[in-house]
């Protein structure tokens, strides 16, 4: 603001400071209510000039009003300079002058002076910034959202779930589509791998993840949920794109009912056996019949088996063994051609009592086999598993060794737990071993017995 408009408003509140003073006067408060308008471009020296003369024409108006107490017409000004001659009271003087001021201000607003009367002084002006009109928020711009559908089948489902292989699938939506649209475009895919009779989304386990923006999988099955991808979708920078993963729900009725139900038990495919396993496990093997009619008439003497063949022509006593009885067995399931009750197979087993070939021929034709080495007798010779006089038996695992015995799993599994898997071994296990090992009595006596069967006595 001009140092000249300060000027004015000091003036006028100095004159308003005087009026106020005087409470009795009348014409203070027509001087306090009068505007006055002071030309602002005058000088600052002119101020105390526009003080006295206000001061003049105030005490001009006390002296009017004063003579027109008296009854006297005042005449301050012939020649007509002062618009304050008019005769009248101190009210219609009033208005007068008011009228001379609002006219007054009227010429100096059109000199273009000042727009302001002097009344009201103008308010200070703020310090700081002017604040910022608010400007409201442009609605965003619409951007394309790249979906890319990854739909599992059921057969992938039951696979673990790294092993799962999914069929891809790719959209493009606005940012601005509804969840209608979104429905509209899921139900085709859905329908061109499952090819559904009734296609319901309920029936699907539908979700969604935005890549650094919804890590963990939310689910997608209404409009909200659909809302939630889009905002955090746009808040991609560049190329927005989110993945939606549909999978079916499984049928819980059908589960429920065949946990109801009891699990059919698998069936085992047929077993292929052998001629001595089928001749071992028929129902009209006679394998213990044979086995009575072969007890040895002397168990004591040089045969040294419990059973054994008594050539017809011979008195030398052959032993059998669980071998012998198995082939001996088989072959008599192909039929009396092979083997009867009396008769025995013709194998290597039965070479030597063989009487379809003479003993010599066979011994022409097929030289001897190696002989076996007797097992080292040690000085506690009867307490040794193999009785003295007598030879390992054939070659077996431990296994097979139990089966053709008639040996229990649990004897066999306890010669596998201390390491024995050959036959050939048992020539260095002596009984109190056995009982080292954990071997009953009653066990210790089966042993015995099956190893007295495997074993060939000496001549």
């Amino acid at each position: 603001m001009p140092p000249a408009r300060f000027a004015a408003q000091a003036i006028q509140q100095n004159i308003s400071a005087i009026a106020a003073d005087e409470d009795s006067d009348d014409d203070d408060v027509t001087l306090l209510n009068m505007p006055t308008t002071i030309s602002l471009d005058d000088d600052d020296d002119q101020d105390e000039d526009k003080i006295l003369e206000l001061t003049s024409q105030r005490k001009r108006r006390h002296s009017a009003d004063d003579d027109y107490e008296e009854g006297g017409e005042g005449d301050n000004d012939e020649d007509g300079e002062d618009d304050d001659e008019e005769e009248g009271p101190p009210s219609t003087k009033r208005r007068r002058v008011d009228g001379d001021n609002e006219k007054g201000t009227a010429d100096t607003d059109e000199d273009g002076e000042d727009d302001d009367t002097g009344a009201d002084p103008a308010p200070a002006k703020k310090r700081g910034r002017p604040r910022k009109t608010p400007v409201p928020a442009s609605p965003p711009a619409t951007r394309d959202i790249e979906f890319t559908a990854l739909i599992f089948t059921a057969e992938e489902m039951k696979k673990p779930k790294s092993s799962r292989k999914p069929i891809p699938k790719v959209f493009t939506l606005e940012s601005d589509a509804p969840w209608t649209v979104m429905k509209t475009r899921l139900k085709p895919l859905i329908r061109a791998v499952f090819k559904p009779a009734t296609l319901k989304l309920e029936e699907y386990n539908i979700t969604f993840v935005v890549p650094r923006k919804v890590t963990t999988a939310m689910p997608l099955a209404s409009s909200d949920n659909f809302k939630h991808l889009l905002k955090h979708a746009v808040k991609i920078k560049n190329d927005p794109t989110a993945k939606i993963t549909i999978e079916p729900i499984p049928d819980t009725s059908t589960k429920e009912n065949e946990e109801a139900s009891p699990k059919a038990k698998k069936s085992k495919g047929t077993k292929i056996l052998s001629d001595s396993q089928r001749a071992r496990h028929s129902p009209g093997e006679r394998r213990p019949e044979r086995q009575e009619r072969r007890l040895c008439p002397t168990p004591n003497g040089r045969c040294g088996s419990a059973h054994c063949f008594i050539h017809p022509d011979e008195i030398d006593h052959f032993p059998l063994l669980h071998a012998h009885f198995d082939s001996w067995a088989a072959a008599m399931l192909k039929g009396e051609g092979f083997a009867t009750i009396d008769k025995p197979t013709n194998n290597e087993l039965f070479d030597k009592i063989n009487i379809n070939i003479p003993p010599e021929l066979l011994a022409f034709l097929r030289p001897a086999p190696t002989p076996i080495a007797p097992p080292a007798i040690a000085a506690n010779g009867p307490e040794m598993l193999i009785p003295h006089g007598a030879l390992p038996g054939p070659k077996l695992s431990i296994e097979e060794f139990c089966e053709r015995h008639a040996l229990d799993d649990e004897i066999c599994a306890r010669f596998r737990q201390n390491k024995y898997t050959k036959t050939e071994t048992l020539a260095y296990i002596q009984l109190s071993q056995l009982e080292f090992m954990g071997f009953m009595g009653g066990e210790i006596a089966q042993i015995q017995y099956a190893v007295s069967s495997w074993t060939v006595p000496t001549a």
